[in-house]
């Protein structure tokens, strides 16, 4: 079964933000053929803008007067809806004190003035298509999606989730947070049907995680809630980073090798929806384990 993929033929919008009105216009008119641009020169009219369209990335010059770029930055990780916005930053000020100060924000990339205009459209379109990834394991019984973007990842999740009901699949799904079921409009009325498994794990077991010599207790405590069927259950796993990722990191791999070994035991089909960073801090972890989860080690 082919997972629906984000739509990326619509024009994506770009809000760019910068006291100058040369690199306004510029940007403008080289990003306007392949994105939706808006334009700001302050930040305090940036953020009441950035609230109303929910750009889908933002393009912010550090120097300004009144609120700089940096306190707009600040002010906008705290703004729900904007908490993942992808933030490219602009500045003539390329000193690595200032490089480390704006990742520690969450910030996607760098352009260091003066701008190569040119170059951004192409460095931006390729930056938003791997926002989202997918991975699918040697025997394609495994699928592993990645995306920065909570609504796209919502948006998979409840396509995959409707595409298994519909051609009556029963499905588990597991995860480490309480809202999953409000994901889906309907959730709860498939799980009255018991069509659906909602499963939580709990934060005792993740403490656990890192002294476990196996996992076998969890999956066969799963099998025995299943009544031994786990073989017709679907698996989708939601967020699997908020609890295979917070073992000790000399533990994480052999965490990750007994979780695949003992789910992909019970389960003859599974899929995985984890959050990816918007920092490069985290990226290299989080592909590591969506590496393993897809089996590609």
């Amino acid at each position: 079964m082919e997972l629906i993929k984000a739509d990326y033929s619509k024009k994506l919008k770009v809000l760019v933000v910068d006291d100058d009105d040369i690199t306004r216009v510029l940007l403008t008119r080289t990003l306007e053929k392949s994105f939706d641009v808006a334009t700001e020169s302050s930040a305090a009219h940036a953020f009441e803008t950035a609230i109303a369209i929910k750009p889908d990335c933002i393009l912010l010059d550090i120097n300004m007067p009144n609120i700089n770029g940096i306190e707009f930055l600040t002010q906008l990780r705290l703004q729900p809806g904007l908490q993942t916005t992808p933030v490219f930053i602009m500045s003539s000020d390329s000193r690595q004190e200032t490089v480390d100060r704006v990742h520690k924000l969450g910030v996607s990339g760098f352009f260091t003035k003066p701008l190569d205009v040119k170059k951004i459209p192409d460095d931006l379109s390729s930056f938003m298509h791997s926002l989202s990834t997918e991975l699918i394991s040697p025997d394609e019984n495994t699928v592993v999606n990645l995306d920065v973007r909570d609504g796209d990842l919502e948006y998979r999740f409840n396509a995959l989730l409707d595409q298994l009901i519909k051609d009556n699949q029963k499905v588990v799904v597991l995860s480490a947070t309480k809202g999953v079921p409000h994901k889906h409009p309907r959730a709860i009325e498939f799980a009255e049907n018991n069509n659906i498994i909602f499963l939580q794990v709990k934060s005792s077991l993740i403490t656990r995680l890192p002294f476990l010599d196996s996992l076998k207790p969890v999956m066969e405590d799963i099998q025995d809630l299943l009544d031994q069927n786990s073989h017709q259950y679907k698996l989708i796993v939601d967020r699997p980073e908020l609890f295979l990722m917070s073992t000790a990191r000399s533990n994480k791999s052999a965490t990750l090798m007994s979780w695949v070994q003992n789910i992909n035991e019970i389960f003859d089909r599974r899929y995985y929806f984890i959050k990816k960073s918007i920092s490069t801090l985290d990226s290299s972890e989080l592909n590591e384990m969506a590496n393993f989860l897809a089996q590609r080690y």
